[in-house]
């Protein structure tokens, strides 16, 4: 049985290459998705660094103070279905202070630099200067069937246009993984659509390491490609048959086996093991935040 080609988004897409079972029991059976504290603080770090950039405050401390604690207000909900220890609630407040003093360190740094050069004015004028255009630009393309938010855009002193995509998990080796490169390609595909304008870089935001960004050249090339896997995507989901989407076993992915797929259990309309297995991921989900 086939549908009609849903809306897809870099997520999306980066699931359908990385495993189309996963992909089918995310988006086609719609499995219930247990939010885990790296999700919820990943939001938290996103909200506030939006909060934070759109407007200036004489005392950026504070102001940044101020922002975390609305953001974390927002997502309390959240919070609190995670079912959390006093102990693992503070840790993860912790490290989420942790990555946004570090950032507003390095923020206030570039502030200082740029005074002291003579770029800017003040340290308003800096502030305006430096903080991205936009802060989770929406973009949507109903020709495409193709939508995500872009987490920042900024155009530097030399003119160059850098859509950016923010990260708070670890960084391991150099460069950016493969998923990395095609999310950040699809990104530049919706905003050359969106503005008809080719961006010169798009990146990769570490805010766990005070916003270390990685940057890749935006080629027609790339863009091509993105183009072509959106397509693919698109084609490969239009089936709503189990069998259309063969699981790719990975070392270190735990979907399958959490879903009994591994052991040749396919039936994923069976209530009573989804409900014990949920249950399972909502308690594994509140563990502490482990460094490796």
């Amino acid at each position: 049985m086939n549908i009609q080609p849903k809306m897809q988004s870099p997520t999306s897409v980066i699931t359908y290459l990385s495993c189309p079972r996963k992909y089918y029991d995310t988006y086609i059976l719609k499995l219930p998705q247990v939010p885990s504290i790296h999700m919820v603080k990943g939001n938290i770090i996103h909200k506030t660094f939006e909060l934070f950039y759109k407007a200036y405050n004489v005392d950026l401390t504070a102001h940044m103070e101020k922002c975390f604690k609305a953001s974390f207000d927002k997502h309390l909900d959240k919070v609190k279905e995670l079912g959390l220890t006093a102990e693992e609630l503070g840790n993860a407040v912790i490290d989420c202070k942790r990555m946004i003093d570090l950032n507003l360190f390095i923020f206030k740094s570039i502030i200082e630099d740029l005074i002291f050069v003579k770029k800017v004015q003040n340290e308003r004028h800096a502030f305006y200067t430096i903080r991205p255009k936009f802060r989770e630009l929406w973009i949507e393309d109903k020709e495409l069937n193709l939508c995500g938010y872009i987490d920042r855009v900024h155009k530097g002193f030399d003119g160059k246009t850098t859509i950016g995509d923010y990260k708070t998990g670890s960084m391991y080796g150099i460069g950016l993984k493969d998923d990395h490169e095609v999310q950040t390609s699809i990104y530049a595909l919706l905003y050359k659509r969106k503005t008809d304008i080719v961006p010169d870089y798009s990146s990769i935001i570490f805010l766990r390491y005070g916003g270390y960004e990685v940057a890749t050249p935006v080629t027609p090339e790339r863009i091509k490609h993105a183009l072509e896997t959106v397509q693919m995507v698109h084609d490969k989901t239009k089936s709503k048959d189990i069998k259309d989407y063969p699981k790719k076993e990975q070392k270190l992915c735990k979907w399958c086996q959490s879903f009994d797929r591994c052991s040749g259990i396919e039936k994923a309309e069976d209530k009573i093991r989804q409900d014990k297995v949920l249950e399972q991921m909502k308690k594994a989900s509140v563990t502490p935040d482990k460094k490796k």
